[in-house]
């Protein structure tokens, strides 16, 4: 859940950074951290240090944010990795990618899930690659000519700073590079989840397999990029989240139904409000939280999705879009018969932090969320769950 993916961070412009430790229990913890392998994390929360187990363990966060470099082309990884990069080429067997102030690495193809040409966001650049990491056998290339865009499927050749080659119905020919938008992979099988996503300063994400930190330092592994390291004010999140979250917004609902109490119908958005911007709810007076994951909802709509069966809690941040919001709607959230949280939200509430132990029972499992109308009809019932995310 690019995500990544994409909530959990850890700030680090020192090595005793303070930082808030969220555990699988829902607990926090605030304190330095002074290491961190794959069996645990000892954090300093002074007078003493705190052993964490590390399966314990979902995030690692501090408040601020990351400035997002821009970037000529974005290449999007196998396992929800995101490289902004300044250029690059590629043979038939791998690709040399040029970062910003860091030495040019070479993946193999196999590693690459994406390019993308064109300016997108973080939100835009995780919706692309959901819709890229669909198992394919064919190579997609999106190219422009004047206002016209077309995708194309066949097999992309090498790739220069001028040209590429692309092969189609058997036959080869040259694309300039300044006309091409996207290009999509094909990938015999389903992407996999990462053990940590590793966010630098410049804003790539890198998917790692293996994380730990000491001396001021940090080291990782992947499975196709090898061993790396950052020092500690290089890096700027690290998300454990990703094996064990999941995102109601990469997944299908195997429900979703909308009854608009006028004419108009609103369909559910993932990862943007219903008007196609960023997600955010009212945090406090004079002051919102922005998500790049979750849902925007309009009354009426119902929308469930299958539990797996080692999911154990539902979490999300509720409320109504702050720049849209003028009425009030009813929601339910519920577990096949059981209601999980029932209550009504207002225009100027703030934000409702939810965490809903699921109940066990065998499968199969679901979950419902409700969105009704509230006392005006339906105007102004922009939804919003932030972060909205099943917990393993």
């Amino acid at each position: 859940m690019i995500g990544i993916l994409l909530g959990w961070m850890i700030f680090l412009d020192d090595p005793a950074a303070t930082c808030t430790v969220t555990r699988s229990d829902g607990n926090n913890l605030v304190g330095a951290i002074v290491s961190l392998d794959e069996t645990e994390l000892i954090l300093d929360v002074g007078p003493s240090n705190v052993t964490i187990p590390r399966s314990q363990i979902l995030a690692i966060e501090s408040s601020p944010a990351i400035v997002e470099r821009p970037a000529e082309v974005a290449i999007l990884l196998r396992g929800q990795g995101i490289l902004r990069a300044d250029r690059i080429t590629t043979d038939d067997r791998t690709a040399t990618i040029e970062l910003a102030g860091l030495d040019p690495i070479v993946l193999p193809l196999s590693a690459l899930l994406g390019i993308v040409w064109e300016g997108a966001d973080r939100a835009e650049l995780l919706a692309r690659y959901r819709r890229l990491a669909v198992p394919s056998d064919r190579d997609k290339l999106v190219a422009v000519r004047g206002n016209e865009r077309a995708t194309l499927e066949g097999i992309v050749g090498p790739i220069s700073h001028t040209h590429i080659l692309f092969t189609m119905d058997n036959q080869p020919f040259e694309v300039k590079r300044e006309r091409v938008r996207e290009i999509g992979f094909a990938i015999p099988s389903a992407d996999s989840r990462p053990a940590a996503i590793l966010f630098d300063r410049q804003g790539n994400l890198w998917p790692l397999e293996q994380v730990s930190f000491s001396s001021n330092r940090w080291t990782g592994e992947g499975a196709t990029m090898g061993r790396r390291e950052w020092e500690a004010d290089e890096v700027a999140r690290v998300d454990f989240s990703a094996a064990r979250v999941t995102y109601l917004s990469d997944l299908e609902p195997s429900i979703a139904q909308h009854t608009p109490y006028f004419d108009h119908a609103w369909t559910y958005q993932r990862d943007r409000n219903l008007v196609g911007q960023p997600l955010t709810l009212s945090s406090g007076e004079n002051s919102t939280k922005t998500y790049a994951k979750g849902l925007a909802v309009h009354s009426k709509t119902i929308l469930t999705y299958a539990l797996a069966p080692d999911d154990l809690r539902f979490v999300t941040d509720l409320g109504l879009d702050p720049r849209t919001a003028r009425g009030g709607v009813q929601v339910t959230i519920s577990q096949d018969d059981v209601v999980l949280w029932n209550g009504a939200i207002a225009s100027g509430d703030v934000l409702v932090s939810l965490h809903l132990p699921l109940v066990p029972k065998p499968s199969p499992r679901r979950l419902t969320l409700l969105v009704d109308f509230g006392v005006r009809g339906d105007i102004g019932d922009h939804v919003i769950l932030g972060d909205a995310r099943l917990v393993k």
